[in-house]
């Protein structure tokens, strides 16, 4: 995959420096222009046609609804990471398909994350996960995954009729997944598609699925992303049922 023409905006120039540091070495990233205000943007995805942008939604030229639509309509294929200190209209950048909401202090590793959730979706994956099981490859329909757990030196991976025990890493097999699965733990990922609730239970939580009786868990430092995922997921499953011929990529 080449790497993603991308284009970056912020209107503090410390804010946009600093960003521009911190996608530097992203290999997975060809970043091609700045711009420092609504209209500058509009103009440089009309000229240059870039495959991503990552913005601060604050721009005081357009509102943060405004800017969302404005970008979509002009290039209805761009893929949008939000970048912001306002938490406040991540449901509302869900429901206009942002790809991630990243609410500042920004921090590296949770970029690299909304840049490899980019990267997914413009490299549509294949709809199966192979594996290698007692000596013979498996293909394993994504759909079908409840949960992935890592014990010792083997991942458990949990779907309806089967669980299939590997010697995989579980950091690979979290980057052949993409949407909607998230590393809910260290040592878990969950498909948020299949959650029905998440219990709090001592120092964790633990995450419960539609007519499946096992449970896997969430970290207490990421229950927030959990919730805000969970609600980008329960965005998309309904716009798709509106409109049967749209897919979750």
């Amino acid at each position: 995959m080449l790497p993603m023409r991308t284009i970056i905006a912020d209107e503090d120039q410390d804010a946009l420096t600093k960003l521009q540091s911190q996608l530097h070495q992203e290999k997975r990233l060809d970043v091609i222009d700045t711009a420092r205000n609504g209209q500058e943007l509009f103009r440089k995805i009309t000229e240059l046609q870039p495959e991503l942008v990552i913005l601060d939604i604050q721009l005081s030229d357009v509102t943060s609804k405004e800017v969302m639509q404005r970008c979509k309509e002009l290039l209805p294929s761009l893929l949008i990471v939000i970048v912001t200190s306002e938490p406040a209209f991540a449901v509302e950048a869900f429901r206009l398909e942002a790809v991630d909401y990243i609410v500042k202090p920004l921090q590296s590793a949770r970029l690299q994350e909304a840049v490899r959730r980019a990267a997914l979706r413009l490299d549509r994956q294949p709809e199966v996960l192979a594996i290698k099981y007692e000596g013979s490859f498996y293909y394993v329909q994504k759909k079908d995954i409840f949960f992935i757990e890592k014990v010792g030196k083997k991942c458990f991976i949990h779907t309806m009729n089967f669980t299939y025990d590997v010697y995989e890493n579980i950091g690979e097999l979290y980057q052949q997944l993409g949407d909607p699965f998230y590393m809910s733990h260290r040592s878990n990922i969950i498909n948020l598609a299949k959650v029905s609730h998440i219990t709090p239970r001592n120092e964790t939580y633990f995450v419960y699925f539609h007519q499946y009786k096992q449970h896997a868990h969430v970290s207490k430092l990421k229950i927030h992303e959990v919730h805000k995922r969970l609600l980008m997921v329960s965005a998309t499953q309904s716009r798709e049922r509106l409109n049967p011929t749209s897919h979750f990529i």
